[in-house]
């Protein structure tokens, strides 16, 4: 009671003065005996010597060393810290590399839907001989090329031009023709929204891909972060346990003490052993979880499985670094700005606008503009036939399209109601994933604060529980107390640290996950997502064909 008034610096020189205190006082009363002993007998006995302390201790049924590690003895070391993991796992992390690989597939689909405003060029040649028996062979050939230019208002260009040659001997042996054509949609197809409604799917789709791309870097940080916390939970367990197990055997060796001057039952160290058992049990355990964390860091990881790590990063926390105070409202700005499904439900809204636009432009009549210019000449010569091109013939005309009855207008009728429907549906999922990720943010802001509560009540719990050790050590060592409460007291001690240590681990993946909430992990971390997607820009396929 009056170690608990006293500043926490002060509280444990006090606790580790009377546990000095205890020892000492102990000894002396476990050698007083048998000194009085030795002073009451004749004098004509030799009175030998005591016997050292570690002799009067039976040892019989305790072993000296708990359990062996189950780590792996060889392998590589690892000396790592969190951001060296994160860093290694983005570098070696295969569910990432395939990712990147998709990237590439993703992009050149992207450079494709770029071209379609760009022009196209066709080149065709042809040769052949035709002929009968007895007579002379016809010999022709034919060089063609083409051009091909779509235009944002939906209209579209194409150039054509053909030369030929006949070994015939009647006609001209040279001939060329130019043909230039344009076509424009004026109702059906007409306007920019509508002619670069594909081009726009395509860039929404790219800007899909990379918020997905960045989910998936986001998720590969976050486990492997929760795993290097696992891996160093783990072996703070077994160190505790392994303390545990310390003060099982030295408060095994006191009691041994006080059987051999009859101030204790013999069979009060039934429970001691009992204890000891329990403590190697729970260390076999420890290091069976321990191995297991190192082996799901090994996998994420994709190191050898046999590496062992040695973590850099402590997992305590300063009890000033109290986390400033959050405002749910500007959190949640900020998840709606960063969060990827957000964003991505935007861009559904508008790919249901746009089909919905796409649908309504359907149901209208086809009219279009159609004008065509032809240029030919033939002459004996080939510089002949471009006096020809100055006289040519031209088209200019209107098409009109107009579907009639019900049966021909219900298509584009429910295709319309489809796409003003799923407008709807897309527009009230936005409105709900709103709501839900204003939930979440505030969830994850109070499970921050809380879990932060958490570890300032563990931390005092954890300290009450080593100055309740060391009082029932003392009280043991003056007889008022059991053997039953001291291990009790030992087993709140090791329940009280292992508490300790799983509210520091939660509260930081409370903050791991409020970024993760907030869409935030990349930002956290300095992660360049272009820096990662570049890795694997120099694919090319295995049959040795070149992408470009």
């Amino acid at each position: 009671m009056l170690l608990r008034n006293l500043p926490p610096g002060r509280r444990r020189v006090g606790a580790s003065l009377i546990r000095r205190l205890a020892v000492a006082f102990t000894g002396w009363c476990l050698c007083a005996p048998v000194q009085a002993g030795a002073l009451g007998d004749s004098g004509a006995r030799h009175h030998e010597p005591a016997a050292p302390y570690h002799r009067l201790v039976d040892t019989r049924g305790v072993p000296e060393q708990g359990p062996a590690s189950v780590e792996p003895a060889g392998g590589r070391e690892l000396h790592v810290s969190l951001a060296d993991t994160v860093q290694l796992a983005l570098d070696n992390n295969r569910d990432l590399s395939n990712a990147r690989l998709g990237r590439i597939l993703q992009r050149y689909s992207l450079e494709i839907a770029e071209n379609e405003f760009r022009p196209r060029f066709a080149l065709g040649t042809g040769a052949q001989r035709s002929g009968a028996p007895g007579t002379r062979p016809n010999d022709t050939a034919q060089l063609s090329t083409s051009a091909l230019l779509r235009i944002p208002t939906g209209g579209q260009f194409a150039l054509t031009w053909s030369g030929h040659h006949s070994g015939s001997s009647g006609g001209d042996p040279y001939s060329q023709s130019l043909s230039l054509t344009f076509s424009q949609p004026l109702l059906r197809g007409a306007g920019v929204e509508v002619a670069t409604a594909g081009l726009r799917s395509a860039r929404r789709a790219e800007q899909q891909n990379l918020l997905a791309f960045r989910d998936a870097v986001a998720a590969v940080i976050s486990s492997v972060v929760r795993l290097y916390r696992a891996y160093g939970q783990a072996q703070r367990n077994v160190e505790v346990v392994e303390r545990a197990l310390a003060r099982a055997r030295e408060h095994y060796e006191i009691n041994q003490l006080l059987v051999s001057t009859g101030r204790m039952a013999e069979q009060e160290l039934v429970q001691n052993r009992a204890e000891i058992k329990q403590r190697e049990l729970g260390i076999a355990a420890a290091m069976n979880a321990l191995d297991a964390a190192r082996l799901r860091l090994v996998d994420i990881l994709d190191v050898d499985s046999d590496t062992r790590f040695v973590l850099t990063d402590a997992l305590e926390l300063d009890p000033e670094a109290i986390p400033p105070p959050a405002d749910p409202d500007a959190s949640l700005e900020i998840a709606l700005a960063h969060r990827s499904d957000y964003r991505l439900a935007r861009f559904a809204i508008e790919e249901a606008e746009q089909s919905l636009l796409l649908a309504r432009d359907r149901r209208r009549w086809d009219l279009s503009l159609n004008t065509t210019l032809n240029f030919a000449g033939s002459a004996p010569g080939i510089g002949g036939t471009f006096r020809g091109l100055d006289a040519g013939d031209y088209f200019v005309g209107l098409n009109l399209s107009v579907p009639l009855g019900e049966v021909a207008n219900a298509p584009s009728r429910l295709a319309h109601l489809n796409a003003a429907i799923e407008l709807r549906r897309v527009r009230t999922g936005h409105a709900n994933l709103r709501h839900a990720i204003e939930v979440a943010v505030r969830n994850a802001v109070r499970t921050v604060h809380a879990s932060y509560q958490q570890i300032l009540l563990a931390r005092e719990a954890r300290v009450l529980a080593e100055e309740k050790v060391e009082i029932e050590r003392i009280k043991l060592a003056s007889g008022i107390s059991s053997n039953f409460e001291m291990i009790s007291a030992e087993d709140a001690l090791l329940a009280a640290h292992n508490q300790e240590t799983d509210t520091v681990i939660g509260y930081l993946n409370s903050l791991t996950a409020l970024d993760a909430t907030l869409g935030t992990t990349l930002e956290t971390w300095e992660i360049d997502v272009s820096r990662i997607e570049q890795a694997a820009t120099g694919f090319e396929p295995e049959d040795g064909l070149p992408l470009r």
